[in-house]
């Protein structure tokens, strides 16, 4: 479904790009409000873990360890990842378009049916 955007933005100021925006319906937040609310509460749990449940040596490790795995996220490479997701949209096209109905052969069948020689009709 199409979200039709002129009347928003048929006059210029700032609240009307605040309108757009902000609005609702047909929006980047109403796609990704809900992820961003998971990754919010898991890096608060993280927090919390880390400020109020571990003492100092602890944290140390635990920064030791976060270095580590950041460090080992150089082995892989962009690309690789951009690869997979390539795949997958690519993928998922050619489901999209092996599901699309073809209409020649009803067209086919529904015109052998219409009466008359002249090609106008058929």
């Amino acid at each position: 479904m199409t979200i039709s955007y002129n009347l928003d933005i048929s006059s210029s100021s700032s609240w009307s790009f605040m309108k757009i925006v902000f609005r609702w319906k047909g929006s980047i937040w109403k796609s990704v409000l809900t992820e961003l609310c998971i990754w919010t509460v898991f890096y608060y749990i993280v927090f919390c873990f880390y400020r109020f449940l571990l003492d100092a040596n602890q944290q140390r490790d635990f920064a030791l360890l976060a270095n580590h795995v950041d460090s080992k996220l150089e082995y892989i490479p962009l690309t690789f990842m951009l690869g997979f997701f390539v795949t997958i949209v690519v993928d998922r096209w050619k489901n999209i378009f092996a599901n699309i109905g073809f209409v020649d052969n009803a067209a086919f069948f529904v015109s052998s049916y219409v009466r008359g020689t002249m090609k106008r009709p058929k």
